[in-house]
């Protein structure tokens, strides 16, 4: 008998980037996603795309969010953070 348990893995959708919505870095990054999201159907993954979290209304990204419009800033993190949270609560545990 294996002595190892099972895990279960988030698979986050890759982030928004670009400031507006038309970039095409963005938009490419919407069609990798669609690529992606069947993974989620794997035994214990959750595919995760958390990317409208970081937008702002009018579909843009701020600099407060996103400094260079592609990595995140500390508020960015947080986004990404409160996002996860629940997941990671439900399928961490601790010993």
């Amino acid at each position: 008998m294996n002595s190892y348990r099972l895990f279960r893995a988030p698979a986050l959708a890759i982030f928004p980037r670009g400031e507006k919505p038309d970039d095409q870095g963005r938009l490419a990054a919407i069609e990798i996603n669609k690529l992606l999201a069947p993974i989620g159907k794997q035994k214990n993954v959750t595919f995760m795309d958390i990317g409208a979290k970081f937008l702002e209304p009018d579909g843009t990204i701020s600099r407060s969010t996103m400094g260079d419009f592609l990595h995140p800033t500390d508020k960015g993190y947080q986004i990404w953070a409160d996002a996860v949270e629940p997941w990671m609560k439900a399928n961490v545990k601790s010993k």
